[in-house]
């Protein structure tokens, strides 16, 4: 061992550490002060073991020499240190509980009056524990009655030391403990039941007797959220982004746990490759509700990593919820929740919870919602939707996809969102379609035979099969019009009774033709409209006999649909021009 002696230059304390910079073989260093001159020395300080090698807390008088002996365990091996002595501050002036810091009630959990303080140099006090430790004594009168939340935050830790937080009533030297934990070892969040215009007192200590902690301290008056029940969830719309927090929120419907549920088919990069997974333990959170206009994917992510936190979400109402997707620890940032599932087709309001992961789980979430819409249930011709003849469908390309059908022969070359309709004739052999999309293929099949091409109108289409399912093909070219809602409506046709009774047919030839197009009747004609297949009118004429030549010379080559009017019928032909 060797040995050092150092005079206080203050009443008060000095620290002496010791820091080993080598050893010879598996020797630990020792450390002890003593006081009184060198033959009768008696050992002092914070510890009085010749085992000590912990930082020391010598209580000293001015001028007065103290003796420190630093020691090897081993006398054959040995060690290099660094000693330092040095004075330390004055004990705080909250040390002990009758000179308690007054502290004002936060906002809320934000803590906009929160109070920084340090356990260096204070004493153990007498009240409260009373256990050893370095302590500083807080008081807080509350403002209102209602639960208020004591939150310690440590900033600084000088050697592995534990920050411990306690509350009481009544008056220093006759303290009742209170608060959600009576434990003198609690390092958690406080809950105090407060009575207006009570003070009380908080006690913050150090486990350790020479070691010291910096900290924050926070106290809040628990409110609970505006959308702690179902009924009262919160609006969130795709593409939002909205923080919040927990705290004060209870589980007021007392509903079974959510969790898991189908994966959605495009889920937001948010989260990890398993969603809707992990164990949920249903806990004390908030609601929001998202109003989907269907046949869409849903992510929804915690994305803050400020505490454990799960989703649950479910479809119905408040009072009547059916589970649809529940996820904790999902979420790419610490053990935030992340659900990922695809909405209905139909519009759908689905409820969502974000809470925590056990009951006593609460804190700061940031929750996103972001959508990817899903091609329309009709995308392809084995989903076409079956039409009820005469009535009108709405339908959208935007989020269809190409088919894979070829190019229809009115419509443009190359990929085209489309969507499908069936539709099963009747003994008339005949229908009109109307529709504002460019294009209406029909087909005597999936993947069979186009057996009509019209465009933007009314057309008649004939020659059908009394009984057989056909199959409309419905896009946009992109030449008049881009992917968008449209609408169709397959309606029944036949002759007039009227038309049949005075047996007016009209013929016309050639088909193809080159150059002129005959049309013959046993009326007269008044009109004739020739239409290309974008639906723009090329050719009007007015006979008013009963045969006429159409010059269709200065036409490109294509496809041509030739309405004609005799008397109160009209009909409509297809013809190809060379």
């Amino acid at each position: 061992d060797v040995w050092y002696s150092f005079t206080a230059a203050v009443d008060g304390t000095y620290t002496v550490t010791i820091d080993e910079t080598f050893d010879s073989g598996f020797t630990s260093t020792y450390v002890s002060a003593y006081e009184g001159s060198c033959g009768a020395l008696t050992q002092i300080g914070s510890s009085t073991s010749c085992f000590n090698t912990s930082n020391l807390i010598v209580t000293t008088v001015s001028g007065q020499t103290y003796y420190v002996n630093v020691r090897s365990s081993s006398a054959t091996n040995y060690t290099e240190f660094d000693l330092c002595i040095y004075v330390n501050p004055p004990a705080p002036a909250n040390d002990d509980c009758e000179n308690a810091t007054p502290i004002s009630a936060s906002t809320d959990s934000s803590c906009n009056n929160v109070i920084s303080g340090t356990t260096q140099s204070a004493t153990d006090s007498t009240d409260g524990c009373g256990t050893s430790g370095r302590d500083v004594w807080y008081s807080f009168t509350a403002p209102a009655d209602g639960d208020f939340v004591i939150t310690e935050t440590e900033t600084f830790d000088s050697g592995s030391t534990t920050t411990y937080v306690t509350a009481y009533e009544g008056a220093c030297g006759a303290l009742t403990q209170v608060g959600s934990s009576t434990s003198c070892t609690n390092s958690n969040a406080l809950t105090l039941t407060a009575v207006s215009g009570t003070t009380y007192y908080v006690n913050i200590r150090s486990s350790s007797a020479t070691n010291y902690t910096e900290f924050d301290l926070c106290i809040f008056q628990l409110v609970v959220p505006e959308n702690d029940a179902c009924e009262n969830a919160t609006t969130i719309n795709a593409g939002d982004s909205i923080s919040g927090s927990t705290v004060g929120a209870t589980n007021v419907e007392n509903l079974t746990v959510c969790s898991g549920g189908t994966v959605g088919t495009t889920c937001d990069p948010g989260g990890d490759s398993s969603p809707n997974g992990g164990t949920l333990v249903f806990g004390t959170g908030v609601w929001y509700v998202y109003n989907s206009p269907g046949n869409e994917s849903i992510s929804i992510e915690d994305s803050a990593g400020a505490f454990d936190s799960e989703i649950q979400v479910w479809s119905g109402a408040c009072g009547s919820l059916v589970c649809v997707a529940g996820d904790d620890d999902s979420s790419n940032v610490g053990s935030g929740g992340f659900v990922c599932f695809d909405s209905e087709a139909a519009p759908t309001t689905y409820y969502i919870y974000i809470d925590g992961n056990a009951s006593t789980g609460v804190g700061n979430y940031t929750l996103n919602l972001n959508t990817t819409p899903l091609p329309p249930a009709n995308n392809l011709c084995s989903g076409a939707e079956a039409l009820t003849l005469g009535v009108q469908a709405t339908g959208d390309t935007t989020n269809a996809t190409d088919s894979g059908v070829a190019a229809a022969s009115c419509g443009a070359a190359g990929a085209d969102q489309d969507i499908w309709y069936s539709f099963v004739a009747t003994a008339t052999g005949q229908v009109d379609i109307d529709t504002d999309a460019d294009t209406a293929a029909v087909y005597d099949a999936c993947g069979g035979t186009e057996i009509a091409c019209v465009g933007t109108g009314v057309t008649n289409v004939d020659g059908l099969v009394d009984g057989t399912t056909y199959y409309v093909r419905l896009y946009n070219t992109g030449t008049a019009k881009v992917a968008g809602p449209v609408v169709l409506t397959v309606t029944e046709s036949s002759l007039s009774t009227t038309d049949f009774d005075n047996n007016i047919v009209f013929s016309y030839y050639p088909n193809p033709v080159k150059n002129t197009l005959t049309l013959s009747a046993q009326e007269e004609i008044s009109n004739v409209t020739i239409v290309n297949m974008l639906g723009q009118t090329v050719l009007k004429a007015a006979p008013n006999a009963v045969s006429k030549e159409l010059d269709m010379s200065s036409l490109s080559s294509g496809a041509y649909f030739v309405q004609v009017t005799v008397g109160n019928a009209v009909d409509t032909v297809k013809i190809i021009k060379n």
